[in-house]
């Protein structure tokens, strides 16, 4: 069995609502209320969530590909990789009306939702969620079954 840990952080300003920043993040990945943590730092709220099922990226994986936005959303991950971890920044608001769009620091009024994966086999998990494409169409695609025997 791979090693895989996902953790998804948002950062909630006390005017918001909490449970549609939750909704967002529920289009995105699936998790166990048990898996949410919620603290309050000054007046910012942080939800934090981690979980070691690489089943919670599934909705990530269908939006990817509803959206076509696998060579976006790789390249991202490509420029935030560290040796074995990567992360995602993705728009709040987007993800509410389950669409993929990048966070963008310049135009974007809410912080982004931070998806950091971290596995040994995160070169597999990438070619599962975001794989190599021929004008943008996947040159293979990897079952989810693929991974958990790799």
């Amino acid at each position: 069995m791979m090693y895989i840990s996902i953790k998804v952080r948002a950062e909630v300003k006390k005017t918001e609502d909490l449970d549609k920043v939750l909704f967002a993040i529920s289009n995105l990945i699936t998790f166990d209320k048990n898996d949410v943590k919620v603290k309050e730092e000054g007046e910012r709220i942080i939800i934090q969530i981690e979980t070691k099922n690489i089943n919670a990226l599934e909705p990530l994986h269908n939006l990817i590909r509803q959206d076509r936005v696998i060579d976006a959303v790789a390249k991202a991950l490509k420029r935030n990789r560290v040796g074995n971890i990567t992360t995602l920044y993705l728009n709040r608001e987007a993800a509410y009306m389950k669409h993929i769009n990048l966070y963008s620091p310049d135009s974007d009024l809410f912080q982004p939702i931070e998806i950091v994966i971290a596995s040994e086999n995160l070169d597999k998990i990438l070619d599962w969620l975001v794989p190599p494409t021929k004008e943008g169409k996947p040159l293979f695609e990897l079952k989810i079954d693929d991974l958990k025997n790799s």
